[in-house]
């Protein structure tokens, strides 16, 4: 964009002041040239008296009083329509055919001194009564350049004016506009990279800017939409999957039941302990599903409170430890400082004990997991096979399982580390991992 710009305020100022100004101006130049060049064109047609005053009068002084000579130049002088007035030294007139009822006034005469030295010997002076001789030029040109000539050159300036004017209104304000308006509708068809005008104008420049920065953020706004649009559809896909492989258990062994299949006691009982475990997992998913949904859509508030961390830990920690000795391993916790912030204990604990049991669950039998309360943190940390690095990234997707635990009996519901980062994040917090195959993870959370 052009740092010269100027406003259209400014360019209608300065093109009214062209309007007004440059052809009084054009007009007067021109019109002063006109007259100076007329009038040393009527001169031009006059020939100088100097050379016939000098020649002919003053280098004949010693005649001024002959009654003769003087005879001789009142002819000549009547030939070459001048008046004479001859004085000496002494301002004594000597000789003069000058009419009587013109204008006498020395005012209107050409002098011509007699010099001798710095003595004056006498005076001449001339009337030029001859009339300059014009070129012939046509009455109606003559009247049309005297009368009309100014009035024709400001009226040409002022059209040359207005054309530049009117090429410039259309070149640099009504094509950008079109440029802008076709842009528009481009945006409209989800086109964001149409080029967009510069001009001198700062309005249209202003606009141009706008609408480039529009351009680039609804291409990204396009962009992050298409990608929710995928991630909908892969979400909405994976809950249909989660939901329907446990309630076709449910139904299947039901259906045994109802048909007679478990004959015995026996049988049905093991066939309703199974339902009512897969029963459980679809409640577990359910209310996942529901954590999930009112964190990330619903943006449920939080009921901040002084919370000591050390102990809100301490008292989930001892919760999870059955859980962790159905697979033989060590759950315990250690505090390496006092750690009491603003959260909302019910949501942080849920938060934190996803973390955990995650942990538990991706830990072999006779592994450890070991939870570490410091001054502004919180570190889980297990002994388990560790995450790959290319799936570091993907763990807090929703419903996204490792490799190696698709199934939900050892997966999980996919939901966990979600909720957790979602939680984490409304607390003004973040989660880390570290994680190193072969040797484990350690997941830590900041506030």
């Amino acid at each position: 964009m052009r740092k010269e710009a100027l406003s259209i305020k400014q360019w209608l100022l300065l093109f009214l002041l062209l309007f007004m100004v440059l052809p009084l101006l054009v007009t007067r130049g021109v019109v002063s040239l006109y007259e100076g060049w007329h009038a040393s064109e009527a001169e031009s047609f006059l020939p100088s008296l100097e050379p016939w005053v000098n020649e002919d009068v003053l280098s004949k002084s010693d005649l001024w009083k002959d009654i003769g000579w003087q005879e001789e130049m009142e002819m000549e002088a009547e030939e070459k329509e001048v008046e004479l007035k001859i004085f000496d030294g002494e301002d004594k007139l000597l000789f003069s055919n000058m009419k009587q009822g013109g204008s006498q006034g020395l005012s209107f005469l050409e002098e011509y001194p007699l010099m001798d030295g710095q003595e004056r010997q006498g005076t001449v002076y001339v009337k030029d009564l001859r009339s300059p001789v014009m070129p012939e030029r046509p009455s109606w040109l003559n009247y049309l350049v005297n009368e009309w000539g100014g009035g024709f050159i400001f009226l040409a300036v002022f059209a040359l004016i207005l054309i530049i004017g009117s090429r410039f209104i259309r070149k640099k304000i009504l094509l950008p506009v079109k440029e802008l308006k076709e842009a528009a509708e481009l945006i409209s068809t989800r086109q964001f990279h149409s080029q967009l005008p510069s001009t001198p104008v700062k309005e249209l420049n202003d606009l141009s800017r706008s609408i480039s920065a529009m351009q680039v953020k609804l291409e990204e706004s396009t962009t992050r939409q298409a990608q929710m649009e995928e991630e909908r559809k892969m979400f909405i896909s994976s809950i249909i999957h989660d939901l329907r492989t446990p309630l076709f258990s449910i139904r299947g062994y039901l259906e045994g039941i109802q048909k007679g299949v478990a004959d015995t006691p026996e049988k049905r009982m093991n066939y309703v302990d199974i339902s009512h475990r897969k029963a459980n997992v679809l409640n577990q998913l359910i209310d996942e599903l529901h954590t999930y949904t009112k964190m990330n859509l619903l943006d449920a508030k939080l009921s901040l409170q002084q919370v000591d961390m050390g102990l809100l830990t301490e008292e989930l920690v001892i919760s999870l430890i059955p859980l962790a000795k159905e697979k033989a391993q060590a759950l315990s916790i250690r505090s390496e400082g006092d750690f009491v912030a603003d959260a909302d204990p019910f949501l942080f604990s849920r938060a934190l004990e996803n973390i955990i049991g995650n942990a538990i669950r991706y830990t072999p039998s006779h592994g450890e997991v070991t939870v570490t309360v410091s001054s502004s943190s919180i570190a889980v940390e297990d002994n388990g096979e560790g995450i790959p690095p290319h799936e570091i990234h993907s763990i807090f997707q929703p419903l996204y399982r490792g490799e190696h635990s698709r199934n939900r009996e050892t997966g999980g519901s996919g939901l966990g580390l979600a909720i957790a980062k979602q939680i984490v994040e409304r607390h003004g917090g973040q989660i880390e991992v570290e994680s190193c195959m072969g040797k484990g993870s350690t997941f830590i959370i900041r506030l």
